[in-house]
């Protein structure tokens, strides 16, 4: 079984996260891989820049710009297209 657990900023996600990890479900964080891509400078600079923001306060000001749906659009076309090809980088080949 999958369950995707979604909300805004607060919202309890990760604490959910936890308690079913606890419980010895296996889970995936979106906020841990985003916390892992943001952690190599290039990575971070390269996202940084396609979505129009500085490496200054850049946590802030994405924070100040999620209620924005154009913002998020832009983010989602960055991001997964990042992590779809970092996961096909790590797969095994056979």
């Amino acid at each position: 079984m999958k369950i995707a657990i979604t909300g805004n900023i607060g919202s309890g996600k990760s604490e959910a996260i936890k308690f079913l990890l606890s419980t010895g479900y296996k889970c995936i964080s979106s906020d841990q891989i985003i916390k892992t891509l943001y952690q190599n400078d290039q990575t971070r600079s390269y996202i940084l820049k396609r979505i129009g923001i500085t490496n200054k306060n850049y946590k802030e000001e994405i924070i100040k710009r999620l209620v924005d749906p154009l913002f998020n659009k832009n983010l989602k076309k960055v991001v997964y297209p990042l992590l779809y090809a970092q996961k096909k980088m790590a797969a095994p080949k056979f």
